[in-house]
């Protein structure tokens, strides 16, 4: 999904070769790339993350950790399907400097099937893999840069599922998600323990004749949403509102 820094001045994406290429969208075999966004408020191209982190395997989804030191990864690989991957970087003034990356351990997981994407809190204390079903996995850490243990506790996120991507403000009171059926961004607000029902944002950013289905990004400072919208079946498109 697309993932926006906390100072709201990069934004890392997926392109993709398989769909029509566009001024500012390039790449290889679902690579991940990095936007910045210059004082007039525009973007600049978009930049490789480089080899460590695309490696030549199918990129299904990711997410980065809010101080962007971590990334979390779902590659794809014809062998196993997807599976979890992560890798870090120390220095997040260098777009290119992560570790090569590493499989993430499935004994945490506890599940063998095939992960389908993967979401991160806004306090970044949460990891939510999920499978082609659209259910989450519930991960949890005591500090950035902690070991990551399973939970079984769903009130973390608004339910039932499934669905195909959310984020969360940084506090954790509001969370934005994609359902899988329709097809439009959703929103939930967390009241003491429990989540509001989901209701559709409307329109904008919803339209009728698209589907807003596969990610969704919201900016630290709550004023911006990034998400795909598929256009005609054929590409996916950014867009901020």
């Amino acid at each position: 999904m697309p993932t926006i820094s906390p100072d709201g001045n990069k934004l890392f994406v997926i392109w993709r070769d398989s769909y029509p290429i566009v001024d500012t969208c390039y790449g290889y075999w679902n690579n991940i790339y990095v936007l910045h966004r210059l004082e007039d408020g525009t973007w600049t191209p978009p930049k490789n993350l480089g080899e460590n982190v695309n490696v030549g395997l199918g990129i299904g989804d990711f997410c980065i950790s809010p101080d962007l030191k971590e990334i979390y990864i779902c590659h794809y690989t014809y062998l196993s399907g997807d599976k979890l991957f992560w890798s870090f970087r120390e220095d997040t003034l260098c777009d290119t400097c992560w570790v090569l990356e590493e499989p993430f351990s499935e004994e945490i997981l506890e599940y063998d099937g095939t992960l389908f994407g993967v979401s991160i809190s806004g306090d970044g204390l949460r990891l939510y893999p999920y499978h082609f079903a659209g259910y989450f996995i519930n991960l949890q850490r005591d500090s950035i840069g902690g070991e990551w243990y399973r939970i079984y506790d769903d009130s973390d996120y608004p339910s039932p599922g499934p669905y195909s991507g959310m984020t969360f403000t940084a506090d954790m009171t509001e969370c934005f998600y994609n359902p899988y059926d329709p097809h439009d961004i959703h929103y939930s607000r967390k009241i003491g323990s429990e989540w509001t029902e989901g209701i559709p944002l409307g329109n904008p950013p919803n339209t009728p004749d698209l589907s807003e289905w596969f990610g969704v990004s919201i900016s630290p400072n709550g004023n911006e949403l990034y998400y795909f919208t598929l256009a005609r079946g054929l590409y996916f498109d950014i867009t901020p509102i």
